[in-house]
């Protein structure tokens, strides 16, 4: 384990390294030396968040790689004078505990490089070519059919709208029997594109739309405007999805709670987006170590998952456009919002909150009408008709 956990420090050191200088635009003899060794180490070369990824059918399926995989590889014993104190790897929950699912891979762009402190999967990918970014010319859907991970629509009111990750149809299995208002697990089919923001939207973006429309602005308990916003009711939430379709002349809305678990599993059976256990490292969330306050957009240190999504778990809690139901029974097999009266739903959980409220299945009830310093939201969008 000791061996393991130094190796993924080398290749997560590695990736950081190639990523600045892919960032930079540098070709020299040291970055040429970088790549090869993360190539001998079965290391993907990352691409800079707004170049476009490779497609699905290059990359191995999202997660880890299977643990007899690991297990079979030859590695040398730790020498016990030379180990640093490390984080152990994860740990994987016996079976028996929750029924297996089964997840369809869609085919979505995925991140080549790994924020997060999962360890690197085996599966070799090559060193992608010099690409030149895509202009970003809108979050319009002639991007399907290209391998542009993420847009950003202009705003008529000036600057951009919020950075969305596109999000190709697929199916999986939404719910768990972990807890009654999670089950009974049940496939959905995402039959439909639909862009999610990468992060949740943030206070400095809400303000934007307070000034734009003469909105009440909520007052921002944390220290700059790069924090989510908080202290939003659902109407709220939604009257802002509203402005932005104004501004764009795109059509913005909160995302339906199976799109949300969707993109936050992308493509993952494990309890949590980075494995069956959590560490503080991986999500904002009351581990014991005196969270009081979410990551900033602006913590480099926030790890995203397979599709580019960050704080897809923890930090603020986040308003979907599903009204509450005591469980996933009668729940569409389409992906599609579930109507209702009373209360609506949060998912993703909060910094505030334990482990167990940020699992993928995990979901709560919430009054439309609440405002608290635990719960924002982020966006979805539609791409209406896919260009043949």
């Amino acid at each position: 384990q000791a061996y393991r956990s130094i190796t993924f420090e080398v290749r997560r050191r590695l990736s950081e390294s190639i990523e600045l200088r892919e960032l930079g635009g540098a070709n020299s003899n040291s970055g040429e030396a970088l790549v090869t060794l993360a190539q001998a180490m079965n290391l993907p070369v990352p691409l800079p968040e707004d170049e476009p990824a490779a497609s699905a059918d290059e990359l191995s399926p999202p997660g880890p790689p299977p643990r007899s995989a690991q297990e079979d590889s030859p590695q040398p014993a730790p020498q016990p004078a030379a180990v640093p104190v490390v984080e152990t790897s994860t740990v994987s929950v016996p079976a028996a505990k929750e029924p297996p699912r089964t997840v369809t891979a869609p085919a979505v762009v995925e991140a080549t490089g790994s924020d997060s402190p999962q360890e690197a999967g085996a599966a070799e990918v090559e060193a992608p070519a010099q690409v030149t970014a895509p202009s970003d010319s809108g979050c319009h859907g002639g991007l399907l059919k290209t391998r542009q991970r993420s847009c950003t629509d202009a705003l008529a009111a000036g600057g951009d709208g919020p950075r969305m990750a596109i999000v190709k149809p697929g199916s999986f299995t939404m719910g768990s029997e972990w807890a009654p208002e999670e089950g009974p697990p049940h496939a959905v089919a995402i039959g439909a594109p639909f862009g999610i923001a990468a992060h949740e939207v943030s206070h400095d973006e809400y303000q934007q739309y307070c000034s734009g429309a003469g909105a009440r602005c909520p007052d921002n308990p944390w220290s700059t405007g790069d924090y989510p916003v908080v202290n939003v009711s659902w109407d709220e939430a939604s009257a802002y999805a509203n402005w932005l379709s104004a501004q764009t002349g795109r059509r913005y809305r909160l995302p339906t709670e199976a799109e949300w678990e969707f993109a936050a599993r992308a493509g993952v059976e494990s309890r949590y987006p980075f494995g069956d256990e959590l560490l503080p490292v991986q999500a904002r969330y009351a581990s014991g170590l005196g969270a009081e306050e979410p990551w900033p957009r602006s913590y480099r240190d926030a790890p995203r998952n397979a599709f580019g999504l960050y704080n897809s778990i923890g930090n603020v809690r986040e308003w979907v456009a599903d009204a509450w139901h005591a469980s996933h029974s009668g729940a569409p097999a389409d992906g599609g919002a579930r109507e209702g009266n009373g209360a609506r739903v949060v998912r993703g959980g909060s910094f505030a909150d334990e482990a167990t409220a940020l699992r993928l299945s995990s979901r709560m009830p919430l009054d439309g009408s609440a405002r608290d310093e635990k719960t924002g939201f982020r966006i979805a969008l539609d791409f209406g008709e896919t260009p043949d």
